[in-house]
C-alpha cells in the first residue's frame, strides 16, 4: 500500500510541474514574435493549404508577418492566399508550390530554396505529414513510401536547407517542427506514423541545443485538430481544437521550450499520455484498438464520400 501511495504521489508532482510549466508560459508572454525575429521577415509554412499549416499561416499574419505558402495544390494555395490578404490586407503573401512525395526527385529542396533566396524568412513551420491509423500490414506499399517522403524528409532537409541563413541574421530565427501528441510513446495501431512523428520530436530536440544561441527550436506535438489529417472531426470541450487554436497555443512557448503541445487540452492530454506505463496503455489499446480501428475506417470512408459529393 505504501509503494502504491507513493507512485500515485510521484504521478501527482509530475503533473503538478507540467501543469506549473504550461501556465507559466502562458501568464508570463515572451516580447512580441515581430520584435524577437525581425520586423518585416518572414514565415515560411509547409502543408499551407489545409489544418495547422494554413492555420499558422493566418496566426503569424496576424502577428504582422510576410507569409510564404508552400504545399502541392496550387488552387487551394491561392485560395487561402486570397483569404489572408483580404483579412491582413497589408501581409504579403507568396505561394510555392511543391509535392513533398516527390521528396527524392533531384533538386526538389534546391528549388524550393531558391524561391526563398531573397527573403529575409525569420520562421520556419515543418507543418507538412500525412496520418491513418489500422493494422501495419494492411498499408500499401505507397502509403508507407509516403510516411517516410512527407513525414520524415521535409522536416530534416527543409531544416537543413534554412539554418545555414538562420544563422547568418543579426538576430534570433525560429523553427517548429510539428511532430504529434503520439510521437512521445509508441501507439500500437499507428505504428508508421508514431514512429515517424517520434523521429521529429527527437531530431527536433537534439537541434534545439545544437543551435540554441541562435534558432529557438520547437518539437510541436499537438493532439487532435480539426483537419483533413482527423477526417473532419468537429472541435470539442475536451480534446479537438481548431487550427487557430492550435497555432496560437504553439507560438506562446516559442523560445521558452524545446517541446510542447501548445494549447492547454493538448498539454494535459500530453501529461497523461506520459504518465501512464506502457505496459498499462498497451493493455488497455489492445483490448480496445480493433475496434476503435474499424470506427475509423467507417468514419474516414464516410468523410470522404462526403468531401467527394462536394466536389461534384
Amino acid at each position: 500500500m505504501l509503494i502504491l501511495s507513493f507512485i500515485g504521489f510521484c504521478f501527482l508532482l509530475k503533473i503538478i510541474f507540467e501543469v506549473s510549466k504550461s501556465l507559466y508560459t502562458s501568464l508570463f508572454p515572451s516580447k512580441p514574435l515581430q520584435e524577437r525575429y525581425g520586423k518585416d521577415s518572414w514565415a515560411v509554412v509547409t502543408g499551407a493549404s489545409d489544418g495547422i499549416g494554413k492555420g499558422f499561416a493566418n496566426v503569424l499574419a496576424k502577428h504582422g508577418f510576410k507569409i510564404c505558402l508552400i504545399a502541392r495544390n496550387l488552387q487551394k494555395l491561392e485560395k487561402v492566399k486570397q483569404e489572408i490578404v483580404q483579412q491582413y490586407k497589408e501581409t504579403e503573401v507568396k505561394i510555392v508550390a511543391a509535392d513533398f512525395q516527390k521528396s527524392l526527385d533531384v533538386g526538389f529542396y534546391d528549388k524550393i530554396y531558391e524561391e526563398l533566396k531573397g527573403l529575409d524568412v525569420s520562421i520556419l513551420v515543418n507543418n507538412v505529414g500525412v496520418g491513418n491509423s489500422g493494422f501495419f500490414h494492411q498499408d500499401s506499399d505507397e502509403i508507407t513510401d509516403e510516411y517516410l517522403l512527407v513525414n520524415i524528409l521535409p522536416q530534416m532537409m527543409m531544416t537543413k536547407k534554412l539554418i545555414p541563413k538562420f544563422l547568418k541574421r543579426p538576430i534570433k530565427s525560429a523553427i517548429v517542427n510539428v511532430s504529434s501528441i503520439l510521437g512521445g510513446k509508441a501507439t500500437p495501431y499507428a505504428a508508421m506514423y508514431t514512429a515517424t512523428k517520434a523521429f521529429d520530436d527527437f531530431l527536433s530536440r537534439c537541434l534545439s541545443i545544437e543551435y540554441r544561441n541562435k534558432i529557438d527550436l520547437l518539437s510541436f506535438r499537438p493532439g487532435s485538430v480539426t483537419s483533413q489529417l482527423t477526417f473532419g472531426r468537429k472541435k470539442d470541450l475536451f480534446v479537438t481544437i481548431s487550427p487557430e487554436e492550435c497555432a496560437e497555443g504553439c507560438l506562446k512557448d516559442l523560445g521558452k521550450r524545446t517541446f510542447s503541445a501548445g494549447h492547454f487540452k493538448h498539454e494535459l492530454h500530453r501529461i497523461i499520455i506520459e504518465i501512464v506505463p506502457e505496459w498499462a496503455m498497451f493493455m488497455f489499446i489492445g483490448l480496445v484498438g480493433p475496434f476503435v480501428v474499424r470506427m475509423q475506417y467507417a468514419s474516414q470512408k464516410k468523410w470522404k464520400e462526403e468531401q467527394m459529393g462536394k466536389v461534384r
